[in-house]
């Protein structure tokens, strides 16, 4: 009888756990119905020469014997731009661009 009164329990109690999960992560969905942050149109700030030398060196700096003491940074200009969100999406989409054109 007290195995049974114990089950019962917590047959109850998980379904009242399984219901607060539920009502929990539907009122912490965003109010944005697309999911996700909005995001402005591509910017034309950066050109395709400046992503494009930006990305060489991100590729140069992911070697295992990358120059990337804190001195050498002082006065790096990709470093500068990196701080800005529309930069790091321009070239996020340029790599994508390059991506899709050579089929990867």
């Amino acid at each position: 009888m007290d195995a049974e009164r114990t089950i019962k329990r917590l047959s109850i109690f998980g379904v009242l756990l399984f219901a607060a999960v539920i009502t929990l992560g539907l009122a912490s969905q965003p109010d944005d119905p697309s999911g996700g942050p909005s995001r402005p149109a591509p910017g034309t700030a950066y050109s395709h020469d400046t992503l494009q030398q930006d990305a060489g060196m991100t590729e140069q700096m992911s070697t295992p014997n990358a120059n990337t003491g804190g001195s050498y940074h002082q006065n790096d200009a990709q470093l500068r731009r990196s701080q800005d969100p529309g930069y790091v999406r321009a070239l996020e989409e340029h790599q994508a661009g390059l991506d899709q054109m050579l089929a990867r």
